[in-house]
C-alpha cells in the first residue's frame, strides 16, 4: 500500500483530497501545518 500525507491547513481541502485519494486506494495522512506534518511523518 502506498501512504500519502496531505497537508494543508484548510481542512476542507484536507478532506477533499483524503476522500479522492482514498477511493483510488491509498492510505491518507493528514497533518494541518509543517510542524504537524513533520512529526506525523517521522
Amino acid at each position: 500500500m502506498i501512504h500519502v500525507l496531505i497537508t494543508d491547513d484548510d481542512s476542507h481541502i484536507r478532506q477533499l483530497l483524503k476522500h479522492y485519494l482514498e477511493t483510488a486506494g491509498y492510505i491518507v495522512h493528514e497533518a494541518a501545518d509543517g510542524a504537524e506534518s513533520t512529526s506525523a511523518w517521522l
